[in-house]
């Protein structure tokens, strides 16, 4: 394909991805998209882990990892965007979220371990969000 065609692509998936999350959020059940997100949420940890300790390049897939869990985090968040003050910021934060999925691998890394990842730099607290995800996802099915 031409590079303007794929331009053009990516910007119709940028602004359209959050409106058809708004609608097709509401076909997957809450705590699915959810459940997913918390398991994505612990494979991406594992991967960081599996990297620092045992030297691999696993940047393919935390890239991977990274697109899904911005996709299931735009289902999650979609069905909140209204014609209002928040829900216009709502779509404006999908929006720009969804315009991560577009860079290459290297470029989302980076952006997304130095936002999300930066505080999990301390072994304790990685433990800690491990531990509670293990309990809410317990809670979420006992």
């Amino acid at each position: 394909m031409k590079k303007n065609s794929l331009t053009i692509l990516r910007v119709i998936y940028m602004f359209g991805f959050p409106v058809f999350a708004h609608f097709g959020g509401h076909l997957i059940e809450t705590k699915i998209k959810l459940f997913f997100f918390a398991a994505l949420i612990i494979f991406y940890l594992g991967t960081f882990l599996i990297e620092k300790y045992f030297n691999k390049n696993l940047l393919n897939y935390k890239a991977l990892v990274m697109r899904v869990l911005i996709v299931l985090f735009n289902l999650c968040l979609a069905p909140f965007i209204q014609i209002s003050f928040v829900g216009i910021l709502i779509y404006i934060f999908l929006f720009l979220i969804t315009a991560l999925t577009v860079t290459n691998n290297d470029d989302l890394i980076e952006m997304g371990e130095g936002l999300f990842l930066g505080i999990f730099s301390d072994f304790r607290f990685i433990v800690l969000i491990l531990i509670s995800l293990v309990l809410f996802l317990y809670k979420m099915f006992f």
